[in-house]
């Protein structure tokens, strides 16, 4: 997933994007799983935000799913990269509309899922 995530950095964001020439959070994290694992994720952040167990975000591992809001009112979603980081496809601003790698510090999210067994 990492390896995966990671090669999408820098492609442009593109509201109701799906694909490597624009994605927008949930496109970008439904590419990701499922090219590199084959797992095919709903497609809204809101949807995706039902998948898989609570984690605290103190007991992250790379690959679990960040999730911005709460109930139908996610609006936001990420791939936990690992050191207190996340990769996803932001809308300008914060992040310049491009997938890229911020800092909790720059964008915590309001909690994590794990969709990876």
């Amino acid at each position: 997933v990492g390896a995966e995530a990671d090669a999408q950095l820098g492609v442009p964001y593109s509201y109701g994007g799906t694909t490597p020439s624009g994605f927008d959070c949930s496109g970008f994290t439904r590419w990701v799983f499922s090219h590199a694992l084959g797992r095919e994720l709903p497609r809204t952040a809101a949807e995706q935000s039902a998948l898989g167990t609570g984690v605290s975000l103190d007991e992250l591992v790379p690959g679990d799913l960040l999730f911005w809001g709460s109930g139908s009112g996610v609006y936001h979603v990420g791939i936990y990269a690992g050191d207190g980081e996340t990769d996803c496809s932001p809308p300008p601003p914060p992040g310049g509309g491009r997938v890229m790698r911020a800092t909790f510090d720059y964008f915590a999210p309001d909690f994590a899922k794990r969709v990876i067994d």
